[in-house]
């Protein structure tokens, strides 16, 4: 599912700027010091939607929509405090919506007072709330049938009042949608969904853009269902959380009574701003059981690990067909490992360079690598974009920063790439490769490179490959290699492992679905 984008354009045109205006109330977070000239403006917000379907119909505007402004003189800090506000929760709002709606203040009081000579930073969310206190939103998510997405603008800073802007909304909580079918062609008319031991309570700081969860106030949720005879769909809203426990879980109860348990997997964390799907097959065979479709074979058993997300991309010319997928950390600032199929359809010749954000990964999270890192590290793909290339479409795929490491490009382009041409020779002479690339460290005492905006990402220690293959006589086999960052020349196979040698490096079950017994070590 593609992240969900929100944009208002925010246009401001200058009726005066020689006239001085005072403010009927003083705004609150107000600036000290001499009194600045001020300048009325025509104080009309106009806002437009992209790819949203959590709460209405379409891209529009409800009538009676409403959000919130927060107003600072710019400072050069990211983080911001109540004492430099400007204003604080100004409050808009649409008589009309529409796809471009406007926005106007709630009253007189609520405009936006600008300084000609001043450059300003804005902060923005939906939907208003006159509760809010020094920038913290109370939230819950208990009800989902009444229940507005909240979504964060902070895109703006040290812009000046004479000209036109635009907010860029994103999620500020998580979604994840269920896409459930019948396995047996029966109408799914009636089916429940419910979430348990996932806490429903918390506030978002938006001056700090950060969470406070109360992880005791656990509920049941009930999701919303949509059916359509044998298949039915279902998104929840939910509390961004550093990691799920064991406790969580989803149950599906079909018509006749009938539940099925699905716990979420351990050890995930719930990101702002992510939007996960998940395929489930429900069958009433008296088992309990409960199938999510897409749980490929190249995908690791994920050990616990705090602050990453799983991210699947599909095929662009097949959206039933995968692509890859990556276990990304939102603190470190790349993926763990990349899985991913390789068969002959997806290569061919050339390269198609497309360098780009994940959209599946919130923007925060990745670095700006529009230009190598700073500190004179390659753009290292852990999908080669050669692996992909039988189109430019599908090759772009792999020049998203979320598939970038920082690497030594003496090690990329010579033991790495020899590795990577070895890996698709041996793709070309099977049905299916199935690979997994990924990276490693061998403390937490990192180095680090920088991107172009200085966000600090760890330098790898090691890379590594594993695949498995299956031959005529349907006898699975293996290859790993593991090759530290320092070495620089030399064969891959120098850098030779088993299957299990990499498990035990690495802390992931490879290709679980697969006896290690019955897979031949090659």
């Amino acid at each position: 599912m593609t992240n969900r984008t929100y944009r208002l354009l925010f246009t401001l045109l200058a009726l005066s700027w020689g006239l001085l205006v005072t403010a009927a109330c003083q705004p609150s977070g107000r600036q000290g010091g001499a009194e600045q000239p001020q300048s009325e403006t025509n104080q009309t917000f106009l806002a437009s939607q992209q790819d949203y379907d959590l709460r209405v119909a379409g891209t529009a505007w409800e009538a009676g929509d409403q959000i919130g402004i927060y107003v600072r003189r710019t400072a050069q800090n990211t983080i911001w405090s109540a004492e430099q506000l400007q204003h604080s929760n100004l409050h808009y709002r649409t008589t009309r919506g529409g796809g471009l709606a406007t926005f106007d203040p709630a009253d007189e009081q609520q405009k936006v007072q600008w300084d000609s000579s001043m450059k300003y930073d804005i902060l923005a969310y939906y939907p208003y709330n006159a509760q809010t206190q020094g920038g913290k939103i109370a939230y819950s998510v208990a009800d989902q049938s009444t229940l507005k997405p909240l979504l964060i603008s902070d895109n703006l800073s040290a812009i000046v009042p004479d000209v036109a802007k635009q907010l860029i909304f994103r999620q500020a909580l998580t979604s994840l949608r269920f896409e459930m079918r019948s396995e047996d062609g029966g109408s799914l008319e009636g089916v429940q969904v419910r979430i348990v031991g996932m806490p429903t309570t918390g506030s978002l700081d938006l001056l700090s853009r950060q969470w406070q969860v109360d992880d005791s106030s656990t509920a049941e949720i009930s999701v919303l269902v949509t059916v359509s005879g044998a298949t039915a769909k279902a998104t929840a809203l939910l509390l961004p959380i550093e990691t799920t426990t064991s406790e969580m879980k989803v149950l599906f109860t079909l018509p006749n009574g009938r539940t099925y348990t699905w716990p979420l997997r351990e050890g995930q964390s719930l990101v702002m701003g992510q939007q996960r799907t998940h395929t489930i097959t429900l069958k009433d065979t008296g088992t309990g059981k409960v199938t999510e479709v897409g749980r490929y074979l190249e995908l690791p058993a994920k050990k616990n690990l705090p602050n990453t997300m799983e991210v699947q991309h599909m095929l662009p010319s097949n959206r039933s067909a995968r692509n890859y997928f990556l276990l990304y950390n939102t603190q470190l600032h790349l993926a763990h490992y990349v899985a991913y199929p390789l068969y002959k359809d997806l290569m061919g010749s050339g390269r198609y360079d497309k360098w780009q954000y994940d959209a599946s990964v919130p923007s925060q999270f990745q670095p700006n690598l529009n230009g190598s890192y700073v500190d004179g590290y390659s753009r290292g793909h852990q999908i080669p974009s050669a692996d992909r290339n039988a189109n430019p479409t599908l090759c772009y795929t792999t020049y998203y920063f979320s598939n970038m490491v920082p690497q030594n490009q003496k090690h990329n382009g010579g033991i790495w790439s020899n590795l990577e041409n070895q890996v698709r020779t041996l793709a070309g002479g099977v049905d299916t490769l199935y690979v997994v690339t990924g990276v490693g460290f061998d403390n937490t005492n990192y180095q680090y490179a920088h991107d172009r905006d200085g966000m600090a990402c760890p330098i790898p220690d090691y890379f590594y490959k594993v695949v498995v293959w299956r031959d005529n006589q349907e006898r699975w086999h293996s290859k790993a290699w593991c090759i530290p960052h320092e070495g620089f020349s030399g064969k891959p196979n120098n850098y030779k492992k088993t299957l299990s040698e990499m498990e035990a490096k690495t802390g992931f079950d490879f290709f679980p679905a697969l006896n290690d017994v019955n897979v031949l070590d090659n």
